[in-house]
């Protein structure tokens, strides 16, 4: 069951196509489908064959409508078909509940098909009115405790498609960079003065919760790439990371072809200098041999003093005082000079 997306297609655009309904709003619309009224041929005399006609074609409108409700499984992929960005992401946070609610679907739809049939045989080989009635509304009520009891996930994979349709379309072949280090440092900011891109700007922690994109273009040069600004990171285990910081983590492992660490270097920051050279080293074990450009970013407001002592401490963990950037993305000093860098270097790459 690969669903109906092609890789060729934004997956996240994709996902905005896919309306999935709860149990109660199925539970509603197969009662009333069962409680419309039924037309049949006027030729038809005998109360019995009537019956079995009227309550024959009642079942089939339920059971379509349970096919129907089910057939969203169908235009969903299950994770292995999936971008690895988003599979990755369903993986950590939800296990194989995405994958299981899927199959899950199919059964249910199996299951119902065959209850239909049995009940379809009892209804034109039973004699009583009374009878037909009472087996039509046995058959609605086991197929509705079917779809209840199998895919009481059912919430959960909505909140699934609603949150990654909520994505950025990621272009495949274009370069993209991507913003990462604690909250706070000036991701959205660098973000806002490089694009047309307006992430939100706020003095706490954590004020991305998703993944922004914008688009540097320098038509002179032929160059365009994505740039990305992820959720702010602790120095955690990945165990431990909410959702928030976990898309951030598979944009470092599965979507950059750059990255840019900032750091802020002031001693009143929200997070530490250790806290902040852990979470670089954490991200190096992430991104395998690709290259982190490492700015430090608001000197116009940090002393030379705290600029000098990161320096330093960035020695320790491999970076070298001529391989680390002094920017200030609000003042817009050295941020070309750090893309024109990474330029190159991608240029080199490809």
């Amino acid at each position: 069951m690969n669903g109906s997306y092609k890789e060729s297609l934004c997956f996240s655009r994709y996902l905005r196509t896919i309306n999935i309904q709860d149990l109660e709003y199925l539970r509603n619309r197969v009662l009333s489908r069962y409680l419309e009224r039924v037309s049949i041929s006027t030729r038809v005399r005998d109360p019995i064959v009537r019956a079995r006609e009227i309550y024959s074609k009642k079942i089939l409108r339920c059971l379509n409508e349970v096919l129907n409700f089910v057939s969203l499984c169908e235009k969903m992929p299950l994770t292995s078909h999936m971008p690895i960005f988003y599979s990755e992401l369903i993986r950590s946070i939800y296990d194989d509940q995405y994958d299981n609610f899927l199959r899950e679907c199919r059964t249910v739809s199996a299951l119902v098909k065959k209850i239909y049939k049995d009940y379809k045989r009892r209804i034109f080989e039973t004699d009583n009115v009374e009878d037909l009635k009472r087996l039509s509304r046995e058959f609605v009520g086991r197929i509705i405790s079917i779809v209840k009891r199998r895919l009481r996930n059912i919430d959960l994979v909505k909140n699934i498609v609603i949150e990654l349709s909520k994505m950025p379309c990621l272009e495949e072949n274009i370069p993209k960079i991507v913003l990462t280090g604690m909250p706070q440092v000036g991701k959205s900011t660098f973000l806002s003065v490089v694009s047309r891109a307006k992430p939100e700007i706020s003095n706490y922690p954590f004020t991305t919760k998703s993944i922004i994109i914008g688009h540097y273009i320098d038509e002179k040069r032929n160059i365009r790439v994505m740039i990305l600004d992820t959720p702010g990171i602790l120095d955690r285990p990945v165990s431990d990371m909410n959702p928030i910081e976990l898309k951030a983590i598979y944009s470092l492992k599965y979507l950059a072809d750059a990255i840019i660490f900032l750091i802020d270097p002031r001693k009143n920051f929200y997070y530490t200098i250790d806290q902040q050279l852990k979470t670089l080293e954490f991200v190096q074990t992430i991104i395998g041999d690709r290259k982190i450009y490492v700015a430090i970013n608001k000197i116009d407001i940090a002393s030379e003093e705290e600029i000098k002592e990161i320096v330093e401490r960035l020695k320790d963990v491999g970076f070298k005082k001529e391989e680390v950037s002094m920017i200030s993305a609000l003042k817009r000093i050295g941020v070309n000079e750090l893309l024109n860098k990474i330029f190159q270097d991608l240029l080199k790459i490809r």
